[in-house]
């Protein structure tokens, strides 16, 4: 590993799940990677390509030498030829034929994700304890998202990964990464390629790259042990391939790009295929409003404050409705500046019917808002004439209240019984505007940092007094190679005491014993005989 560049070894940590915390150099990291439980983890990843290579000591066919399971020959590391799992012997399935990208799913899954950020950060989007998505919720996101169910659960995995939304409290928040990208379709792009060619494991990769397949049929043929490790990480490939256009039943260009390491096709769809964010819509005498394309965030937020979505993606859809008019009155629009807003945004004329429909919600609108606070429950009426009919409503009585404001009143009870009782009574509740949910990105990986301090620890002062010590016990030779000022020297020596950063050892070629600080000694070999 001493021989390794810093991308080779952040390549093997992060293959092998190896914390670089945990080690204080290169042997620790050796000993690490090499005993039995670390070994079993790696051995349950593997793919028919990586057993078959390993059990005929030929694992650097498959690479297996850049995650540390064999040696530059190809031989397994014991006792990795142990634990190799036996698969049955199966002929490879016939390949699918290639495909074209399927560019518009391509796009949808980039504006799913800039919609997950705009969801998340205005509203809970739950999850389970481990932070991913439940059956419900999948169900429910994919619905908001105008996606697939299945492409919900990658558009939330490859948007965590990311660090464009992230998991806190049970629930997907946005992330401030995400909230500066969102309006950058490329930038998205370009992140969620980084995350596919970083996160797909080595066996699943090499496997595919070696055959040039990414199909359901070749991956079940290369990890047919269900409940492999392997098995599973290949599942989550899967939804990566697809979300992100690399196979359509056979494998499109950009697949074939991402086989051969390439990233400039990615990079070419984005500039000549990506669709620019629009902040035009039409508003129809239906009540319908329509966007010809994606929208901006500032417009699809506004539409957001008036109207009620019925469809995001590629085509967003929306509706005037009276609820979503009395929760934008509720937090302060006017029916003027409702109309003004859509006639900003609008490619046709408002009609009269919009225009009438909302001054009818806003002038005949009978809605409350209510807060709580140590005073009590404060419910804000939208006309006088309501707050009135409320402070005499006997369905109420039996409540102590007493009048804030000419709108306003103010009930001493707790505020979940007393809406639910709103509610029964048939008063309209508009609920609070949502507070933002946005949270600080995930820490930045830092496994090429670290993997610099291993490759500059070397294999560290622990490694050297622990081999000095078994030679010391045994009586053996050693070959040092010691940094003096004149230069390196090499000395063949009996050690005779290790201690305080310091070995006193027999120099065998002079018969004289030296004391040498074990932070000069640079290189440690066994000596033969």
């Amino acid at each position: 590993m001493g021989s390794m560049t810093v991308p080779q070894l952040s390549y093997l940590l992060r293959e092998r799940g190896a914390t670089p915390v945990r080690v204080a150099d290169l042997y620790d990291l050796a000993e690490l990677l090499l005993s039995a439980p670390s070994l079993a983890r790696a051995a349950d990843m593997l793919s028919r390509d990586d057993i078959e290579a390993l059990a005929a000591d030929q694992g650097t066919r498959t690479n297996l030498q850049a995650v540390g399971l064999c040696s530059d020959s190809g031989v397994a590391y014991p006792p990795l030829d142990s634990l190799l799992p036996s698969i049955p012997a199966e002929a490879e399935p016939v390949a699918p034929m290639d495909a074209a990208n399927p560019t518009g799913h391509i796009i949808a899954t980039v504006i799913a994700v800039r919609d997950l950020i705009e969801l998340t950060a205005r509203e809970s989007v739950k999850t389970g304890v481990a932070g991913t998505l439940l059956r419900a919720e999948r169900v429910a996101l994919a619905e908001r998202l105008t996606v697939d169910v299945s492409q919900a659960s990658a558009v939330a995995d490859l948007a965590a990964r990311a660090g464009f939304v992230r998991a806190a409290h049970r629930a997907l928040c946005a992330t401030e990464l995400g909230i500066a990208a969102r309006n950058d379709v490329s930038a998205l792009w370009s992140a969620l390629v980084d995350v596919v060619v970083t996160h797909v494991p080595h066996s699943v990769r090499e496997a595919c790259a070696r055959h040039g397949r990414l199909d359901d049929e070749f991956l079940d043929w290369q990890f047919p042990r269900a409940d492999s490790a392997g098995a599973i990480a290949a599942a989550s490939a899967r939804q990566w391939f697809d979300a992100l256009g690399l196979r359509d039943g056979g494998v499109t260009p950009l697949g074939r790009a991402f086989l051969a390491g390439d990233r400039e096709p990615f990079m070419a769809l984005a500039r000549e295929s990506f669709p620019q964010l629009g902040s035009q819509v039409y508003v129809l005498d239906d009540l319908s409003i329509i966007a010809p394309g994606p929208l901006a965030s500032d417009t699809a937020r506004a539409l957001d404050r008036v109207a009620t979505s019925e469809a995001h993606g590629l085509a967003p859809r929306y509706r005037l409705t009276t609820i979503a008019l009395h929760h934008a009155f509720a937090h302060g629009d006017t029916a003027d500046s409702v109309i003004g807003l859509l006639e900003s945004m609008s490619l046709v004329p408002l009609s009269a019917t919009v225009r009438s429909f909302i001054t009818d919600a806003h002038r005949h609108g009978r809605f409350i808002t209510v807060t709580a606070d140590q005073a009590g429950v404060t419910v804000q009426c939208s006309t006088v004439e309501l707050a009135d009919s409320m402070m005499t409503d006997p369905r109420l009585e039996g409540i102590t209240r007493r009048r804030a404001q000419d709108s306003a009143i103010i009930f001493e009870a707790r505020q979940d019984r007393f809406e639910s009782l709103l509610v029964d009574a048939g008063y309209h509740l508009v609920e609070p505007a949502p507070l933002p949910r946005i949270v600080t990105a995930p820490v930045p990986d830092t496994t090429d940092a670290e993997s610099e301090q291993l490759l500059v620890a070397g294999l560290g002062a622990g490694h050297l007094e622990r081999a000095l010590i078994v030679a010391m016990k045994a009586k053996t030779r050693v070959q040092i190679t010691v940094q003096m000022p004149a230069g390196e020297t090499v000395m063949i020596v009996e050690p005779r005491s290790v201690a305080n950063g310091r070995v006193r050892a027999l120099d065998t070629a002079v018969d004289a014993e030296r004391t040498v600080p074990l932070s000069a000694i640079t290189n440690l070999n066994s000596v033969e005989g």
